[in-house]
């Protein structure tokens, strides 16, 4: 958005716990009372539901819904979970086989009941569910690095994170999944960049680079399943250089384009018509 707007109407009247639900006009969050703000018209007016945590004195409760908006999860750091599938006027404990060090569990868009569960802990890993929460399994390579941080584009493209740089950059930072986790140093550059125009595209989709001057850059194109519909390489010979690839022969549809350099990486979505 171009521009912001204050709800002055809206009295939250308690802290919001980090992280909002949100799909068409349905916006979904926790307060730090535990009670469950609901909105269905993009928050200008709002609804307040009890849940297992309101009134308690449990850390850190925070909640997250799968696409429909009905089957959620609400957790705490009582390392209890419990399950909505009305949407979040009743909740039920599950018992689950999530570690104890949780600290986000992320519904995947897209999908029905896969989640990924990050930990802040170092002397843990991160899981993933594909039944709504009710078992989970280890991610090994991502053991013991203190991800916590988590965004999905779908079930096949992701990203975990530490929420600020560790003290062992070489190991921690980011991970990008695209069928195996791969790390991705910190960038520490503020000047790169790469910028891409138009969006949405038709014919050809160009890309501005800065900061990256000699460097090899690789474009791979993403369809919305995984698959790598795109591959160029380009030589930067310039600090400031535009460069372009065909995408006429593709379908329409959103797309992930991944630009790769020797130690850094970039994303951006991008819309073919």
């Amino acid at each position: 958005s171009d521009s912001s707007t204050l709800l002055n109407q809206v009295n939250l009247q308690e802290q919001i716990n980090l992280r909002f639900s949100v799909h068409d006009s349905i916006v979904k969050c926790i307060s730090t009372r535990g009670r469950l703000f609901v909105s269905n018209d993009w928050g200008a007016h709002w609804s307040v539901f009890p849940t297992p945590y309101t009134l308690s004195v449990v850390p850190l409760v925070m909640v997250d819904f799968q696409d429909n908006m009905m089957h959620g999860l609400i957790w705490g750091h009582d390392f209890h979970i419990y399950e909505t599938l009305d949407g979040g006027i009743t909740w039920t404990q599950i018992t689950t086989t999530v570690v104890s060090n949780t600290s986000r569990i992320y519904w995947i868009p897209g999908t029905t009941n896969t989640c990924i569960c990050t930990s802040a802990s170092f002397y843990d890993s991160c899981y993933y569910s594909t039944n709504g929460g009710h078992t989970w399994v280890d991610i090994p390579e991502l053991f013991g690095l203190g991800l916590c941080a988590s965004g999905w584009f779908n079930e096949h493209i992701g990203w975990v994170s530490e929420i600020t740089k560790g003290a062992t950059p070489s190991l921690t930072g980011m991970y990008r999944f695209d069928g195996t986790f791969v790390h991705v140093p910190w960038i520490e550059d503020k000047q790169v960049s790469i910028q891409v125009f138009p969006n949405p595209c038709s014919q050809s989709l160009s890309f501005s680079t800065k900061g990256l001057l000699g460097q090899l850059v690789t474009i791979n194109l993403l369809n919305s399943i995984g698959q790598n519909m795109l591959n160029n390489n380009f030589l930067l010979t310039q600090n400031q250089e535009n460069k372009s690839v065909d995408v006429s022969f593709l379908a329409p549809g959103i797309y992930l384009a991944i630009f790769n350099t020797k130690d850094q990486c970039f994303q951006v979505k991008v819309v073919i018509q």
